[in-house]
């Protein structure tokens, strides 16, 4: 195995180690502080985000891109899914948001630095691992979707604080959703564009809930409303990654 290969794939997984100790370390360290839900969130995000752009900007050396490179026309399509959470978001607050100092805290840290560790950092360090492929749906779709695993896997942390199955929905949905994450960044080349998806989405599903764990106890039709979700989600990240799409697509702008 060539030993740029071989040092990726560590690199990837060093990544995600490290991530899931600071979680831990992190959010003990805070504890001490007395923060309200709203600013331990802002805190850790700041922190891990300053963590990681070091370890990038000195060792990963990926290349995080917010700057477009297809046309406008091209990002108004792409950020259709943006409309309709915005749209869930504005009944929110009508509705009477709850806790809205956490929602915009969740959305804002969610949108920067879960974009930049896991479709800026993980998905370049992917892509470049499997550039080699011959074909050019494999080259994308598995760092697409090992992303995407990953970035589910990342919330089984949140079973500590609510139910296992409630915590496992949240898993599968997270891995839906990362599939349209890495769309978006991989057919428009700018991160904002999942950032600000994803912080919105971040944004609504808290000031819906009140709260970023779920309370909510899972019922039969809650996990069929939930998977049938999770399958639409899916079906949206695949249809922007079709396979007229992928020729679009500059690897190169991805693993610099």
């Amino acid at each position: 195995m060539p030993k740029s290969l071989s040092r990726s794939i560590w690199e990837v997984a060093g990544l995600v180690i490290l991530l899931e100790i600071l979680l831990f370390t992190i959010g003990y360290a805070l504890a001490d502080f007395k923060l309200t839900d709203a600013g331990f969130i802002a805190a850790q995000e700041i922190i891990f985000f300053i963590i990681f752009w070091v370890i990038n900007a000195l060792i990963t050396k990926v290349k995080v891109s917010l700057v477009p490179t297809v046309p406008w026309r091209q990002i108004f399509i792409l950020a259709l899914p943006i409309y309709l959470v915005w749209i869930i978001g504005i009944v929110a607050l009508v509705r009477g948001a709850k806790n809205l100092p956490l929602a915009i805290a969740a959305g804002i840290g969610a949108g920067i630095f879960e974009e930049f560790f896991y479709r800026g950092i993980i998905l370049g360090i992917l892509v470049k691992i499997f550039r080699n492929q011959s074909s050019k749906a494999h080259r994308i779709w598995y760092p697409v979707l090992i992303t995407s695993i990953l970035f589910g896997l990342g919330h089984m942390g949140n079973a500590m604080s609510q139910s296992l199955p409630n915590t496992l929905l949240q898993v599968l949905q997270a891995f839906s959703l990362g599939i349209i994450f890495a769309a978006i960044y991989l057919r428009s080349g700018s991160l904002f564009i999942p950032m600000l998806l994803h912080g919105s989405w971040d944004f609504s599903l808290t000031a819906i809930n009140g709260g970023i764990s779920s309370t909510n106890t899972v019922t039969f039709m809650a996990v069929v409303s939930g998977i049938i979700m999770d399958l639409i989600l899916f079906l949206i990240g695949a249809y922007f990654l079709r396979s007229k799409k992928l020729q679009q697509i500059e690897l190169h702008n991805f693993n610099k």
